[in-house]
């Protein structure tokens, strides 16, 4: 959505196969996916799992529904509800691999060390 495609020597990692739900905590509401799932699957995904109470996603991004959830992240977006916080607050934590291969969880609680 933002002309990422016409970067000049930019390198484009697709994350596509990379779209599983690797754990749903239905008590906590705590999902673990990767980065490539795009939001319409994990819909579904919590739909298919759940019976009372269900859980869904509080906002995601507007305009589209065929972005990534790891794309969303890097990006920081937020929804249409003006009084809700960007989508980064509620995330309890993700892991990013850097260019060298090192491999990082990121937390709110790591970020107040």
């Amino acid at each position: 959505m933002g002309g990422q495609q016409f970067g000049t020597g930019a390198l484009h990692v697709s994350t596509a196969r990379m779209n599983d739900v690797l754990a749903f905590d239905a008590e906590r509401g705590i999902v673990t996916a990767e980065a490539g799932i795009r939001w319409p699957a994990l819909i579904d995904y919590l739909l298919e799992q759940q019976t009372a109470p269900r859980w869904s996603i509080m906002q995601k991004q507007t305009g589209a529904d065929q972005l990534s959830i790891g794309g969303s992240i890097s990006t920081n977006i937020h929804g249409r509800g003006l009084t809700l916080r960007p989508l980064v607050q509620d995330i309890e934590a993700f892991r990013l691999v850097t260019a060298a291969g090192e491999e990082l969880t990121l937390s709110h609680a790591a970020r107040a060390i």
